[in-house]
């Protein structure tokens, strides 16, 4: 007996040293965040990089959520727009206190540059048809973290298909806060799309003169409750002008049948967005619901319209490569018949794949868009040492490959018999290739077909769900 006791004895005695010398942790365990240090910030303010975590200090975590929370914060950061690239470790001090030490790479947030640009609802629609005057030209400023607080701040000043001069200053406010934003345009347009024939849009062209006149200014006002949950107060003035030629092809493109037209615009919109990463999303969920009501009979005889919409998107990875995302869309008028100048439907904000040279105009619309991503490559950072400037010379990049389908309807209770679109079942199917890089752009080369039977190849620049 004592000759199976005395191994048995000596096996339990290591144990309780390994316990003892080595302590494991179970799920219900807490540590607590003791300090929190940040490098690399060298313009940006600490407090713009504390305010997207989810913990702070003397916060507790449960150690089993140590890599979750982590990663979040991680990406929390990411989608300020403010840095290339963001390393989080923790630190263990104690048994359960901890530091959390983060390191960022900031990107470069000045920009003075000559514009040379496309003027189409999106980039395969200029190529499709570009005559050559489709192109804006002038010069843009922009700094996207002014005074390091996350603050941004825009010139444009451009013409050409175009003459437009425009200023912004947005603060976008930090968790559990406020931010605002003012925007002011006035813009001369040279050619117009002045009605929908054939489900495209066919444009009147000037070249002495101009076919539209706007001036607006818009106010708006942030609410962050928490990280995730944005509420944003929208209110703006509109005046617009139509040239004699404008009006005598579309009486109906402002309106009251005018030539001029005055409106006071105002809002609501409510986001809840926890993707992992905003440009590209392959993980979390996102819902946008906004309410806004256009002309109200204050400045002008027109009464106007309400104009809902709700946005709602699931991502969820597969496996380690392989992600599904799916974005539905719902938008509704409450007019039957809206003023041209205010293109209601699919194809202008919002359009599918193989449906990029159309435009379908109605009431109301819904779009259900679902994604199959590979990720052929994973995110890889380079470091090209020929470059002296460090916010250039780190770069990263990753591709996917892409299988779409969507689907979607648009109601028109006032049809045009030269528009086959409205009113119908629209499909659109393919294959795409993304390439994901720095300063959050996305190209993307895909290949789409419709139930009418168009196909063809299509480029996009941050196309997203």
């Amino acid at each position: 007996m004592k000759f199976f006791l005395k191994p048995f004895l000596i096996f339990f005695f290591i144990c309780f040293l390994i316990v003892e010398l080595f302590p494991q942790t179970t799920e219900n365990e807490i540590c607590i965040v003791k300090n929190i240090t940040i490098n690399g910030n060298h313009r940006t303010k600490d407090a713009v990089i504390l305010s997207e975590l989810p913990f702070s200090i003397d916060s507790e975590i449960i150690f089993d959520q140590l890599i979750f929370q982590s990663e979040r914060a991680k990406q929390n950061i990411l989608n300020t727009s403010l840095f290339n690239k963001v390393e989080i470790q923790v630190q263990h001090i104690d048994n359960n206190e901890i530091t959390i030490n983060i390191d960022v790479d900031e990107r470069w947030y000045l920009w003075v540059l000559p514009i040379f640009e496309n003027a189409g609802r999106n980039f395969s629609d200029f190529l499709y048809r570009n005559d050559g005057s489709w192109f804006i030209y002038g010069i843009y400023i922009k700094h996207y973290n002014f005074r390091g607080r996350n603050e941004k701040i825009s010139l444009r000043a451009v013409t050409g298909y175009k003459d437009q001069f425009e200023f912004a200053y947005e603060n976008p406010g930090r968790s559990n806060g406020s931010g605002w934003k003012f925007f002011c345009r006035s813009q001369r347009d040279n050619q117009t799309a002045f009605n929908t024939f054939g489900d495209e849009q066919i444009y009147l062209k000037l070249t002495k003169s101009w076919t539209v006149r706007q001036n607006m200014i818009e106010m708006n006002y942030y609410l962050r409750d928490g990280i995730y949950k944005n509420h944003r107060f929208l209110a703006a003035y509109e005046d617009v002008k139509i040239s004699d030629n404008l009006f005598a092809l579309n009486p109906n493109f402002l309106p009251l049948s005018a030539q001029k037209s005055r409106q006071l615009i105002a809002g609501y919109e409510f986001k809840f967005d926890t993707r992992n990463l905003k440009i590209y999303a392959t993980d979390g969920n996102y819902f946008e619901g906004s309410v806004i009501r256009t002309g109200m009979g204050m400045v002008s005889d027109y009464n106007g319209f309400f104009d809902a919409k709700i946005v709602t998107g699931l991502f969820r990875p597969l496996s380690k490569r392989f992600f599904a995302n799916s974005l539905l869309t719902l938008q509704a008028y409450s007019k039957k018949e809206i003023p041209y100048f205010f293109k209601a439907g699919m194809g202008y904000d919002d359009y599918m794949n193989g449906f990029e040279y159309k435009v379908v105009d109605g009431s109301f619309y819904s779009t259900l868009k679902n994604q199959l991503l590979f990720e052929l490559v994973p995110r890889r950072d380079k470091t090209l040492n020929f470059i002296p400037v460090k916010q250039f010379s780190k770069f990263h990049y990753a591709f996917y490959l892409r299988l779409h389908l969507d689907a979607g309807y648009v109601y028109n209770g006032m049809p045009v018999s030269e528009n086959k679109l409205p009113n119908s079942f629209l499909l659109g199917y393919g294959i795409g290739f993304d390439l994901v890089t720095i300063y959050d752009k996305v190209l993307s080369v895909n290949y789409s077909r419709t139930n009418f039977g168009d196909y063809g190849f299509f480029v996009h620049f941050n196309l997203g769900l």
